[in-house]
């Protein structure tokens, strides 16, 4: 389990996708190791158990930290 500590929330209207654009939110997260992520949901998907899943996918997706040492 990581420890994880939510910074902050923003709702934006996302226009990656174009005019009018989605409602989404961003959450802005920070691991025990100091790294920081962010995550986008669309506002009509958002709930915690997705942004969990956001959030562990991100994590995920960050890899490990430079200089950590692995026992093998």
């Amino acid at each position: 389990m990581v420890e994880v500590t939510v910074i902050n929330r923003t709702e934006f209207n996302d226009l990656s996708k174009g005019p009018p654009g989605v409602p989404t939110i961003m959450t802005t997260f920070q691991l025990s190791d100091m790294r920081v992520g962010s995550c986008a949901i669309p506002k009509a998907l958002f709930n915690p158990i997705s942004e969990k899943a956001a959030i562990k996918k991100e994590i995920d997706a960050m890899g490990k930290i430079s200089g950590e040492v692995l026992s093998l």
